[in-house]
């Protein structure tokens, strides 16, 4: 997986939540993974072009409830139409601003509309492509990016 592909990714999710939330995330150690977990709600945005592959944003429960009540201006639930769409929205907000920042650098890639995952520890498999996964601390809680590209020969 090249890291060109990568950086955009990071940069951008970096550049939203300190826009949506006024905060300084503090990024962790990078792991590759061959099979990634929901704890509580995700964004999940494929990616075609170039390279194929998918974005996966993990929140825990009481990041992506702050999320909805700042974006929101008041409080949804994340089981409510509401609450899915305003986490759906900073997936689509943070992959544009990557794509924007790749295509600048020469890449063209297009997305899938986001889906927005609501469960407990729920499993997902990218069958051969490896991901990055790459977690974050947050004042309000805990986020995760999950990068799987595979470069199209």
């Amino acid at each position: 997986m090249r890291i060109d592909f990568i950086d955009p990714f990071l940069d951008a999710t970096e550049e939203i939540i300190r826009e949506i939330l006024n905060i300084e995330p503090k990024r962790g150690e990078m792991e590759l993974k061959e099979q990634e977990s929901i704890p509580d709600i995700g964004v999940f945005v494929g990616l075609t072009g170039q390279a194929s592959g998918r974005m996966l944003i993990n929140f825990d429960r009481e990041l992506a409830s702050k999320i909805i009540e700042v974006m929101n201006g008041e409080q949804h639930t994340l089981d409510s139409e509401m609450g899915q769409a305003t986490i759906g929205e900073l997936g689509n907000m943070i992959t544009g601003r990557a794509i924007t920042k790749l295509y600048e650098r020469g890449f063209h890639f297009n997305l899938t509309p986001p889906s927005v995952i609501v469960g407990n520890n729920v499993k997902i498999s990218t069958l051969g492509i490896e991901t990055l996964s790459v977690p974050y601390e947050l004042e309000y809680g805990k986020l995760e990016i999950n990068i799987s590209i595979k470069e199209n020969v």
